[in-house]
């Protein structure tokens, strides 16, 4: 019998001084081989080392030169050849970066689209090498340096993926500052009890007023945008662990298993239960 595992949360703070924004690290080896997601932002470059990434339960290939873009709502696990590899882990908060880069990487537009890879960044680790030197000191001159590296290095990684194509049409678009608060509160709060009324007091707007406005910017309603981060959570976990479906259920923020249930279906057109067997018929 398969015992039902919820994949472990790793918390910033056993990561990343409280003081700091952004700390980069250079890991060889030892990664982290099951399921798991983080309560922080975080860029991971491949500098060697081969294997599989198990992104929200997609097998990607890791490879020399890739670079992936975790935030709060994608879990992963790291799955290497040999005796692992070489990674920069790059741990920062989006509160630093520029409203260009915020609105490229993590705004309305992004939601729904999964997590951001790129390939084939070869010149990458002079920036990161730079970056793990200032991340050594605790001085305000370095934590600006690290901040200004850091959208260097963003920068650089829009260019390598499919954000770059779309940047000219998002650039005179404003996405209204609450609406932003509150999509970054509930990608990193949805598996909380969440109501309109708590997330329109985040984005510091009438609930009412923030309703409407989310509807307009984001084009489906407030709990309808929620139910698509849950299920989709939900979907993932159930493509690439053991988890009861029950426990996904409340693992992904639902409080019954028939409204679990209905909004899957609703959803995906599939039941959870058949959504995890179709992933398990080995494909010819």
């Amino acid at each position: 019998m398969t015992t039902s595992v919820v994949p472990q949360r790793v918390v910033g703070s056993d990561y990343m001084p409280v003081h700091l924004d952004v700390i980069v690290e250079h890991e060889f080896g030892k990664q982290i081989d099951h399921v798991h997601w983080h309560d922080f932002h975080k860029l991971v470059y491949v500098a060697g080392g081969s294997g599989t990434h198990l992104l929200n339960g997609a097998p990607l290939p890791i490879e020399r030169g890739a670079a992936f873009l975790l935030t709060p709502s994608d879990f992963h696990a790291w799955r290497p050849d040999g005796t692992g590899c070489e990674l920069y882990n790059v741990l920062f908060a989006p509160r630093v970066l520029s409203d260009y880069l915020k609105s490229s990487l993590f705004g309305a537009g992004r939601f729904g689209q999964g997590a951001l890879v790129a390939r084939g960044m070869h010149d990458l680790p002079p920036l990161l090498d730079r970056m793990v030197r200032e991340s050594g000191h605790d001085r305000p001159d370095a934590r600006l340096a690290l901040e200004s590296l850091l959208q260097c290095v963003l920068v650089e990684f829009m260019r390598y993926t499919d954000v770059g194509e779309s940047l000219g049409a998002r650039a005179g678009t404003s996405i209204h500052e609450g609406v932003r608060q509150a999509l970054a509160y509930m990608e990193q709060h949805y598996r909380d009890p969440l109501s309109l009324e708590l997330v329109a007091a985040k984005a510091h707007l009438s609930p009412n007023y923030f309703s409407q406005l989310f509807h307009e910017i984001v084009g489906v309603t407030f709990q309808e945008h929620l139910q698509i981060l849950r299920v989709g959570f939900a979907r993932s976990l159930l493509r690439s662990t053991d988890m009861s479906v029950t426990d996904i259920c409340y693992s992904s923020g639902f409080h019954t298993l028939s409204h679990f249930q209905r909004t899957f279906k609703g959803r995906y057109g599939t039941s959870p239960s058949a959504c995890r067997r179709d992933v398990r018929i080995p494909r010819g």
